[in-house]
């Protein structure tokens, strides 16, 4: 019967696996160039023609990735929810993977549409040179994306942006190592924080970044942390080169491209808005401020910001990084004991033995400390902190460069006074193998006791400083008793003195009995006769005359003759 269940169920199995439809969650490829792409299943060897068709295919799957070899790909492409695109290398090293489309109507100026937790990776995505209609290259309305190194090329068309980000749905998206090149606009944010970090701003006709509030609603909205991610892993500055500015060759002539009112940042949500910049390159720092936008009033610091900028409440914050600076160091100092953190910290800058005088920033989100506007020096940092021992380090600082650094700071050493063992109950020598110590220690602290060098147990002391602790079992022989106290921070104590506690063996000890008997003899129990005998007892004292029985003897006695006859009915069977 159980061999004639299991063949029916695996019968049963074997026909639902052959009813269901196969759609398994693998890499898809596509390959423009692959002269057998017409039969196309979306293997390596018969790869799609259009990566709009590997999409199709793997959103049956909702989810996996699409690999795309080198060419280019003249197609509008819609993403697929959680599918990434990546390029992959062909045989020539270094041929990129090329979306090339030009829209064809207002209603969809896009080249490439995103979609929720979809991702791109070393894609180039273009308009022709001369497109007519107003481009977007990258719309991500309102769903998280993540991108890192693609190239975003306008073609020196009008009108043209690279992303354009919107929605608060896409906050949590991250631009990260991309480029952006020959556009109108970069990106192009409206009420989202997403992440824009470490990219290449290069050769623009207008404005790098476009923050702006939406057409309807009311504010406050969301702002990009453009460079700022609260983490040293995920921070970095974006370079900006020739943003509305830049000089290019033709026929060996340098035409000049400067509409006038470009800006490297510009912000007209009449909020604060943060950002990394690193354009040193490019711009001194005497101008700096005159790349960024002045509507709303632009003001360098907070401090100002009370004078200057009254009105609107933009602020360009030059400290934590969140400015243009020629050099920086980033601090971050954590508690050993509690791996967290320290937010009062005090860290130091010092250049040849002496105190810079800079007062380091400190950003509550990130917990960074930060020295900025540093000149190219080797600088000693001093990581400091009351009730912590101090930690110095050599940093070298060159332009335009955030050396980033961490400090795990131990606490100073405080003199803990090691307990004081009282007693044991019972003091001893006894058979008990599970005695109570009794001491004292300082207030509060947790005291650990050891036996023979080796933890056992662990008390703590009260508001007095008395503790008592049960120690064991505890094995035969003399034992060594000893106790450390520790405080909350970790720090310990001296090894107190020591206490001696010694085990006997179960049935020894010593007594004296009385009986009738001739002679002298040991022993244990009773003795019947004239005379007197000295017997070692388990520390108890002989019962004298006709021994009485208590009811929990004679219950025991009961059960032993109940068990003996049952075994002796059973082995007549």
């Amino acid at each position: 019967m159980g061999n004639r269940s299991t063949w029916i169920l695996g019968a049963a199995g074997l026909l639902l696996a052959l009813l269901s439809p196969s759609v398994c969650a693998e890499d898809l490829y596509v390959d423009v160039n692959a002269p057998n792409c017409g039969l196309a299943d979306g293997s390596e060897e018969f790869p799609f023609c259009s990566i709009q068709e590997g999409l199709d295919a793997a959103a049956l799957s909702e989810e996996g990735s699409i690999k795309v070899l080198p060419g280019v790909y003249p197609e509008q492409v819609i993403l697929r929810p959680d599918i990434d695109i990546e390029a992959v290398e062909g045989d020539d090293d270094g041929d990129p993977v090329i979306i090339e489309f030009a829209p064809t109507s207002i209603d969809s100026p896009f080249v490439v549409m995103g979609a929720g937790d979809a991702g791109l990776e070393g894609i180039t995505i273009r308009v022709p040179a001369g497109a007519t209609i107003p481009a977007v290259l990258l719309h991500i309305p309102g769903v998280r994306m993540e991108l890192e190194e693609v190239f975003f090329d306008g073609g020196l068309n009008r009108n043209t942006t690279g992303i354009l980000i919107a929605g608060t749905g896409s906050s949590q998206s991250r631009i990260k190592k991309c480029t952006f090149t020959h556009l109108e606009v970069g990106v192009e944010a409206v009420d989202t924080s997403v992440r824009i970090t470490r990219n290449l701003f290069t050769e623009l006709l207008r404005d790098a970044i476009y923050v702006h509030a939406p057409e309807s609603g009311a504010g406050p909205f969301e702002v990009p942390e453009i460079g700022v991610s609260g983490t040293l892993e995920l921070s970095g500055f974006n370079q900006f080169r020739a943003v509305g500015g830049f000089v290019e060759d033709d026929d060996d002539d340098k035409q000049i491209i400067n509409p006038g009112d470009a800006f490297i940042l510009r912000n007209t949500t009449g909020q604060t808005l943060f950002a990394q910049l690193n354009d040193w390159d490019v711009f001194d720092s005497a101008s700096i401020a005159a790349r960024l936008s002045t509507d709303p009033p632009f003001a360098k610091s907070a401090q100002e910001s009370a004078t200057v900028n009254q009105v609107e409440p933009f602020v360009f914050e030059p400290f934590l990084g969140k400015s243009v600076f020629p050099g920086s160091i980033f601090v971050r100092i954590k508690d050993r004991h509690s791996n967290t953190p320290i937010t009062g910290a005090s860290p130091r800058l010092l250049l040849a033995g002496l105190d810079t005088g800079i007062n380091p920033g400190f950003d509550t989100r990130s917990s960074l400390y930060s020295f900025t506007f540093l000149a190219p020096a080797t600088y000693t940092l001093r990581a400091q902190a009351s009730g912590f021992a101090a930690q110095d380090l050599s940093v070298a600082v060159i332009p335009g460069a955030i050396e980033a650094r961490e400090f795990v700071l131990d606490a100073d050493a405080i003199t803990i006074l090691p307990p004081t063992l009282t007693r044991t109950l019972p003091a001893g020598p006894s058979t008990e193998t599970m005695p109570v110590l009794e001491g004292l220690a300082e207030p509060h602290m947790a005291v650990h006791v050891f036996v023979d060098g080796i933890e056992f147990v662990a008390a703590q002391a009260g508001v007095a400083g008395a503790f008592s602790v049960i120690v064991g079992p505890l094995p035969l022989g003399v034992n060594i008793l000893a106790a450390r106290a520790e405080d909350e921070l970790g720090n310990q104590s001296e090894i107190s003195s020591s206490l001696v506690y010694e085990v006997l063996p179960a049935g020894e000890g010593e007594g004296e009995g009385e009986g009738e008997g001739e002679g002298e003899g040991e022993g244990e129990g009773e003795g019947e006769g004239e005379g007197e005998g000295e017997g070692k007892l388990a520390g108890c004292t002989p019962a004298s005359g006709p021994r009485e029985y208590r009811a929990g003897d004679i219950a025991a006695m009961f059960f032993t003759w109940a068990a003996l006859w049952a075994l002796s009915r059973k082995s007549q069977f």
